[in-house]
């Protein structure tokens, strides 16, 4: 599931049990997450918050069947008691947060109570001290030089691993981009195609890996039934066959890029997928790159 960006918060008890929930993506425009929202999602293995993320409610994600890496975003300002009780499954984190957000340390109250205390828990550089005070639960922090974050555009096409991370000492990281069945790595969002890809970070960022159908060309459904062709060219979107109608185009988040008239070609801002609404016909993808 993706919650889009128009979303600020999420209540409480939202998807409290929902077993079917395999993977979500939160919006950058997500704030909140409510006590329990997710709780009892036991299929939920991946979950990925948005840039704006500030507060996670107590039993958000309780016994849920997450798995690996977590990354929160550097807004995160607390994370409520049981937050991730019992998700076993987790087996490194990033806190990007420079001060550290505030977590319960208090017996099987904890907000990471049967996560490994062991695990790695990657953390900016010279916050050591606050962090080993706040997050006492844990014992294995790991300084890094930048805020280093690395997603996949769709977790349904293929998953990123960090191989290994930045640290202070040394700012080259290695990702790995791995796609599911049917798929194929395309590109980063800086535009390289390597994999893995050893990457020199120079400031805090994301890295997005890009995937695609691995039987189809790259302008995914690019001819329709009624012979419109949609294509991209350079940072432009291009429609032929579709004159004087009416077309919706958006991003992977729901970000319209464009909404009215045909305009060809239609520029937009950044590399990545759209989707390109014609009329009332089906929305079609293409990767513009």
């Amino acid at each position: 599931m993706t919650v889009p960006n128009s979303c600020t918060s999420i209540g409480s008890s939202a998807f409290s049990g929902c077993t079917g929930i395999t993977s979500a993506i939160l919006g950058d425009g997500v704030r909140t997450i409510g006590g329990s929202a997710f709780s009892g999602c036991s299929r939920l293995t991946s979950v990925q918050f948005g840039e704006s993320l500030e507060e996670i409610g107590s039993s958000a994600f309780r016994e849920c069947g997450i798995i690996g890496h977590v990354y929160f975003p550097q807004s995160v300002i607390s994370m409520g008691e049981r937050a991730f009780y019992q998700c076993y499954g987790i087996t490194e984190i990033t806190c990007l947060g420079r001060v550290a957000p505030l977590i319960s340390n208090d017996g099987s109250y904890s907000t990471f109570y049967g996560v490994d205390t062991n695990i790695i828990v990657n953390i900016p550089c010279d916050s050591y001290n606050l962090y080993s005070g706040r997050w006492s639960y844990f014992h294995n922090f790991s300084e890094s030089a930048f805020l280093f974050n690395v997603v996949s555009e769709n977790l349904s096409k293929g998953t990123v691993t960090v191989v290994s991370a930045p640290t202070c000492s040394n700012p080259v990281a290695t990702v790995l981009a791995t796609p599911r069945s049917g798929y194929r790595f395309d590109h980063w969002s800086d535009g390289s195609t390597e994999n893995p890809y050893y990457y020199t970070v120079t400031g805090s960022m994301t890295l997005t890996a890009y995937f695609a159908s691995a039987g189809g060309t790259e302008g995914i459904e690019d001819i329709t039934a009624d012979q419109i062709k949609i294509y991209s060219r350079g940072s432009e979107i291009v429609i032929e066959g579709a004159e004087n109608s009416d077309v919706l185009v958006y991003d992977v988040m729901g970000r319209i890029v464009h909404k009215g008239r045909i305009e060809s070609p239609i520029h937009v801002s950044n590399m990545g997928i759209y989707m390109v609404k014609i009329d009332d016909q089906p929305a079609r993808k293409v990767v513009v790159r």
